[in-house]
């Protein structure tokens, strides 16, 4: 590897690790109910493309993209230098985040489709799984915030990926 992707690597990783820190209120990955509830399967399978295999084909991608970047230090380029390296080092790092927003974007849009109300919910499963109520799903301000979350998530990643040509 070579001092960009190492670069890279160490941002992704760190990014990963803040933005996941977000996720057990969520449950996104909520195996136990996984073959009880409709919405829990839809909310996993979402999560799984979204936090779990676009993750990691966006992180090959880029490691694949740096490859070939060998920037070498002279004395007058040394300001460039660095600048191409956090620039292609730490802007595609920043694509968790856009993950995340995007994730939650879908699920604002439909959150029928990935959470029950409470009054739906069963009674044996109450504390143990989140309701559109608990996350506010419904209101007039969380409606409005699905825009700024998918505008925000094809940002984020929007950068990440052109980050590298730059």
């Amino acid at each position: 590897m070579n001092d960009t992707q190492i670069i890279f690597t160490v941002f992704f990783a760190i990014a990963w690790g803040t933005m996941s820190s977000a996720l057990p209120k969520w449950k996104a990955f909520h195996w136990t109910l996984f073959f009880q509830v409709k919405q829990v399967w839809h909310r996993v399978i979402l999560s799984m493309i979204l936090l779990n295999a676009l993750p990691v084909i966006f992180f090959g991608w880029t490691l694949l993209q740096l490859s070939d970047q060998d920037y070498v230090v002279n004395n007058w380029s040394t300001r460039i230098v660095f600048l191409q390296v956090i620039i292609h080092g730490v802007f595609p790092a920043a694509a968790a985040f856009g993950f995340y927003r995007l994730w939650i974007a879908i699920v604002e849009f439909k959150p029928k489709c990935f959470y029950k109300s409470e009054n739906d919910l069963p009674e044996d499963l109450r504390g143990i799984e989140p309701t559109i109520e608990e996350h506010n799903l419904e209101s007039r301000m969380r409606r409005s915030t699905k825009y700024s979350n998918l505008f925000f998530a094809v940002l984020y990643i929007g950068i990440a990926v052109l980050a590298p040509y730059v």
